[in-house]
């Protein structure tokens, strides 16, 4: 794909992008235009947005290659499109070779058993998902509905001594980030200690050491990560590694790469704290009988999540504007 002007000319220091695309991406028109192409061969397409069945951030970042950061404010959308390449591709046979491949040696032998780790893959998915979307929905409803006063004098005070001069010219910024945070923090320990909730998240492995001489024994102390706290870690990256459609080779190596990780990095240990104690409370939410419970299909819920996303982008965007509103007044 080759950015172009108006006028058809090559566009100087525009967009040249490189991609694979399947046919079922195009829009019917251009679809009808490129199934008749043998490579090598080039159209124009006057639409770029409009060629295929994307949203526009997909299209700048899957087709054009953009980065998210990236300012899309002058891309023209004509752009001329050259074939490359042509591959077909045609099912696999359900045979040991295609489980060997997609689940690992000898990991699934029946087509049941295939078909079942796939539900499970999915189900796994969709189970994260879920958990997200309700820790989301908690969040909403306690920062609606929780009412807090915070000493707001002192705590700009605080915020100042934290921050220095930084904090002067955002220091309502920083007090409603500040206290936005700690309400939830507040509202959701509130939660866990309902429910006798605690976590120690490093502990002290006691173990016997012998002296070089003599039958005397000293006790030593190891920090081990409580199991719940790796078991979260490792949940959340497997899913990582599973949606590049990887797998991890040994569990075991892996499970004492993230117990390391989380001894030595205090801002990992923080982050996966943050986010276990998180869905902990919502698990307690959804546990009670306050909340009524309601069964979605797969296509239901992806839309609703969606939804969410546009909505959440939707306000980023306004808050945005709101804060380049106020520099500007402030100018």
């Amino acid at each position: 794909l080759v950015e172009l002007e108006e006028s058809g000319d090559i566009k100087e220091g525009g967009i040249m992008s490189f991609t694979w695309v399947a046919t079922d991406m195009y829009d019917e028109e251009t679809m009808e235009r490129i199934i008749s192409l043998k490579m090598g061969e080039e159209i124009v397409i006057d639409d770029v947005y409009a060629s295929f069945k994307r949203t526009p951030e997909e299209v700048n970042k899957h087709i054009l290659g953009l980065d998210d950061e990236a300012d899309t404010s002058n891309i023209s959308p004509k752009f001329k499109l050259k074939i490359q390449k042509v591959q077909r591709l045609k099912l696999a046979e359900l045979d040991q070779e295609l489980f060997d491949k997609v689940m690992g040696p000898g990991k699934v032998t029946s087509e049941d058993e295939f078909r079942g780790m796939i539900r499970a893959d999915v189900a796994t998915i969709h189970g994260s998902w879920t958990t997200n979307k309700l820790v989301d929905d908690v969040y909403t409803y306690a920062m609606d509905s929780v009412e807090i006063e915070f000493p707001e004098e002192i705590l700009k005070k605080y915020l100042f001594h934290m921050y220095g001069k930084e904090a002067t010219a955002n220091i309502d910024q920083l007090y409603a980030d500040y206290t936005k945070n700690l309400k939830w923090t507040l509202t959701r320990n509130r939660i866990l200690r309902a429910n006798d909730y605690k976590l120690q998240v490093i502990m002290q492995e006691e173990h016997d050491h012998d002296h070089d001489h003599g039958d005397d024994k000293d006790h030593q102390h190891t920090p081990r990560v409580n199991v719940e706290v790796i078991d979260f870690a490792f949940k959340l990256t497997e899913m990582e590694i599973r949606r590049k459609g990887q797998k991890i080779a040994d569990e075991n190596i892996f499970r004492e790469f993230i117990e390391n990780k989380l001894l030595e990095d205090n801002n990992y240990r923080t982050q996966i704290v943050e986010g276990l104690l998180n869905e902990k409370a919502a698990q307690f939410v959804l546990q009670s009988n306050s909340i009524e419970k309601e069964e979605l299909g797969v296509d239901a819920f992806v839309q609703m999540r969606q939804a969410d996303q546009l909505q959440s982008a939707e306000s980023q965007i306004g808050e945005l504007v709101q804060e380049s509103v106020a520099a500007e007044e402030e100018e």
